[in-house]
C-alpha cells in the first residue's frame, strides 16, 4: 500500500518568495519602460503648430490649410494602416479565415483592443488639425480672414465636426470590448431575438452600434466632398500638397505623444497589478496560510498582471512611435488556463 507524502511546506514557503522576487523585478522593469519614454513629446508638437499658424498667416495662405486638411483625412488612414502592416502576418483571406477559426477569441479580443488603441493614439492627433480647421472657417465666415473666392462653410464645418469626436466614440468602443468582449458583443446583436429575454441588449446599446457604423459612413464619404467644396481656395497645387505634408508632419509629431501616453497609462495599471499581488502574497505569508492551491492562483496572476507591451518604430529620425502590443506571456496564460478548463470539464462529464 503506498504511502501519500504530505508537501513540505517549507518548499511552498520558498516558492512564495521566489514568485514575490519574480513580481518585484517585473514591476521594477516595468517601471523602467515608463522612464524610457518620451514625456514632452507634445511641446515639439505645439511649437510646430503655432509656428506654421504664424508663417501661414504672414504668408496669406491660411485659406489652404481647409482643403488640405481634409485631404489629410485620407493620407492619415493610409498611413496607418501602412505601419500596421509591419505588426500583421502578410496571410490571404483563406489563410485569415483559418487562423480566425482555430485562435482563441478572447486572445483576438484581445490583439483587436491593442489595435484600436494605437488608431485612437493617430485619431487624436488628427483631431487637432480638424479644430484648428473649424476655427480659420470661422474665421473666413466672420470675414477677420479674407480669400478671393467665396466659401459656403456650412458643409466643411459639418465635416470637421463629425471627425473632432471620433477618438471618443473609438475610447468609448474600446471600453464597451474590455467590459463585454467583442465576441459575446456581436454574437448578441447577430442572434438578437434567438437569445433569452433577461440576456437581451438593450435598445439603446443597439442604437448606438447603428449610429457607430452611420459615424463611420460620414466619416469616410463627407471629407472627398468637402475637398472638392473647398479647392476653389487653393491656387496653388504645389503649395496645396505642402501644407498638407506639414499638417501630416504635426500628426506625427502628435501621434508620438498620444501613443506615449496610451503605453504609459497601460504600464501603470500593470504596476497596480503587481503591486496587488504582491499584498496578496504578503498577506498569506503573515497570516501562515500559504499552500499549494493559493501559489498557482498567485502564479496565474502574475503571468496575466501585464496584458500589454510595446515596440517602440522610427517614423523619421527624431519622431517615434510607441505600438502597444499584447504580452505574449499575457496571451498564452489566458489561452492555458481555458484549455485547462475546457479538459477538466471534459473529465467531469466522463
Amino acid at each position: 500500500m503506498g504511502v501519500v507524502m504530505s508537501e513540505n511546506p517549507q518548499s511552498v514557503n520558498i516558492e512564495f518568495e521566489e514568485l514575490r522576487n519574480s513580481v518585484n523585478q517585473s514591476s521594477e522593469h516595468t517601471k523602467r519602460q515608463i522612464d524610457n519614454i518620451e514625456k514632452n513629446a507634445y511641446i515639439f508638437g505645439i511649437i510646430s503648430l503655432l509656428l506654421s499658424l504664424g508663417a501661414s498667416y504672414y504668408l496669406k495662405i491660411f485659406e489652404y490649410w481647409i482643403p488640405a486638411s481634409f485631404l489629410l483625412m485620407y493620407s492619415w488612414a493610409f498611413f496607418s494602416i501602412k505601419t500596421s502592416k509591419k505588426y500583421v502576418a502578410k496571410k490571404t483571406v483563406d489563410q485569415g479565415l483559418e487562423i480566425y477559426k482555430k485562435t482563441d477569441k478572447e486572445v483576438l479580443e484581445h490583439c483587436t483592443i491593442s489595435g484600436l488603441n494605437n488608431l485612437s493614439a493617430i485619431m487624436k492627433s488628427a483631431t487637432i488639425i480638424y479644430i484648428v480647421t473649424v476655427f480659420i472657417l470661422l474665421a473666413i465666415h466672420m470675414n477677420w480672414i479674407e480669400t478671393e473666392s467665396k466659401l459656403n462653410i456650412l458643409f466643411p464645418l459639418v465635416t470637421c465636426l463629425f471627425f473632432i469626436p471620433g477618438p471618443y466614440f473609438l475610447d468609448n468602443l474600446i471600453q464597451m470590448f474590455k467590459e463585454r468582449g467583442y465576441q459575446k458583443f456581436l454574437d448578441k446583436i447577430i442572434h438578437y431575438k434567438k437569445i433569452d429575454k433577461r440576456e437581451k441588449i438593450s435598445k439603446i446599446t443597439l442604437a448606438s452600434v447603428v449610429l457607430i457604423l452611420i459615424y463611420i459612413i460620414v466619416v469616410l464619404a463627407f471629407p472627398i466632398i468637402s475637398f472638392f467644396d473647398t479647392l476653389s481656395l487653393a491656387k496653388d497645387w504645389l503649395l496645396l500638397l505642402f501644407v498638407a505634408l506639414f499638417q501630416f508632419m504635426l500628426i506625427l509629431l502628435f501621434s508620438n505623444y498620444f501613443s506615449a501616453l496610451t503605453v504609459k497609462k497601460e504600464l501603470s495599471n500593470t504596476i497596480t497589478n503587481y503591486a496587488d499581488i504582491n499584498y496578496l502574497i504578503n498577506d498569506l505569508i503573515l497570516n501562515k496560510k500559504c499552500n499549494r492551491q493559493e501559489l498557482e492562483n498567485l502564479k496565474h496572476l502574475y503571468f496575466t498582471a501585464k496584458p500589454y507591451d510595446y515596440v517602440v518604430t522610427s517614423l523619421f529620425k527624431y519622431i517615434q512611435f510607441y505600438f502597444l502590443i499584447p504580452n505574449r506571456v499575457y496571451l498564452k496564460h489566458i489561452s492555458s488556463k481555458k484549455q485547462r478548463i475546457g479538459n477538466a470539464k471534459n473529465q467531469k462529464d466522463l
